[in-house]
Formats: structure tokens, C-alpha cells, sequence
């Protein structure tokens, strides 16, 4: 909803050498683990966010906070969310909760977020029927921008090291330990 925009991805930056580190060649898949600490703090960096919905919308997001849905293999993010309509001037402010799977790109080695769904859009302030629907448009929005929203892409010096060793990333899972990221061999 947000244009979390795919110009700026949320940075794991500590993944990159632990994600090395870990690739031997031993035949047997390698795996790196993202605590959640690590993985709220890198999320953290790219807040707040302002944007624009369709000219009528300004929309700013911050406070983002991450929970690991382990027993579904999703994460949950929830952002406090202000709203200021530019037509009419109603201004609310609210909580956007949402949850998402996650898997890897290879064609620009990147981590992204796949089957986003808002849980809840509440916004206070501001005419009931206006609030109504820009929680609706809201949630629409938000599902639709944040679709294949990159959350940490791998440096091409680091893809090309990875290339290298004969691994890629096979698997993605959230677990109640953190986002484990699984390599394997690449099938050539």
C-alpha cells in the first residue's frame, strides 16, 4: 500500500557474510539464520517511509515491528501508519498489521516478500465513511505494493563468490529462531 518501493530494499546487511561463511562444499545443504534482533533492527533502517497514493493519499509509515510466524512459515509486520487527505484535508492515523511468506529471487539474488495479506488496516481520526474507506483502499494497496518487495539483496561480489562455491539458496523458512536461509548445490 505503502510503496515500500522496490528502489529501496530493507538492507540485510549482516546476511551477506554470515551467508558465505557458511557455504562449504561438502555436498550437504549449508544454512544461515537470521535472528529475529538482527532481522528487526535491518528492517528498522528503511523507517519512516513517505508516499503518496494516487495524487489523494499522503501516507506515512513508521514503528515497524516483526513477528515470526514460525507454525506457518510467514512473517508478520505491523507499521503505524498516518494518513492526510490532500481532495478533502482528513488526517487519521492507525496500525497496518499484514503477514507474508518469504522466498528468494535468483535473478537478482534478493529476498522478497510472496503472498502478502493485510490482517488488519485501522485508521482513527477523521469522518467515519472517509476513514472506512481509506482503510479499505488502504488494504488493498498495501497487498498489491508490497508484493515481491525486496527486503535484502545480495551484492554482486558476494552473488558472484556464492556462484563460485557451487551453492545456491534452495530454501527459505521462518522459524521460531529466525529466517533460516538453506544452500545447495546448484543443479547444473
Amino acid at each position: 500500500m505503502l510503496g515500500l518501493g522496490a528502489a529501496r530494499g530493507l538492507g540485510l546487511a549482516g546476511l551477506g557474510t554470515g551467508l558465505l561463511s557458511g557455504c562449504a562444499l561438502t555436498g550437504q545443504p549449508d544454512t544461515v539464520l537470521i535472528g529475529p534482533e538482527e532481522l528487526q533492527r535491518l528492517v528498522e533502517r528503511s523507517f519512516p517511509l513517505d508516499r503518496r497514493l494516487l495524487d489523494v493519499l499522503e501516507v506515512s509509515v513508521d514503528s515497524p515491528r516483526i513477528t515470526l510466524l514460525s507454525d506457518r512459515n510467514r512473517l508478520a509486520t505491523a507499521l503505524g501508519v498516518s494518513t492526510r487527505d490532500r481532495l478533502f484535508g482528513g488526517r487519521w492515523s492507525g496500525r497496518i498489521a499484514l503477514d507474508s511468506a518469504l522466498r528468494w529471487e535468483p535473478s537478482d539474488h534478493s529476498l522478497r516478500l510472496t503472498q502478502v495479506r493485510v490482517q488488519s488496516f485501522e485508521l482513527d481520526g477523521g469522518g467515519s465513511l472517509a476513514r472506512t474507506q481509506a482503510e479499505r483502499l488502504g488494504a488493498v494497496l498495501a497487498e498489491r505494493v508490497l508484493e515481491d518487495f525486496a527486503i535484502y539483496r545480495l551484492s554482486d561480489e558476494r552473488a558472484d563468490t556464492l556462484r563460485r562455491s557451487g551453492r545456491v539458496p534452495s530454501a527459505v523458512t521462518v522459524t521460531h529462531r529466525g529466517v533460516l536461509v538453506t544452500f545447495a548445490p546448484s543443479v547444473r
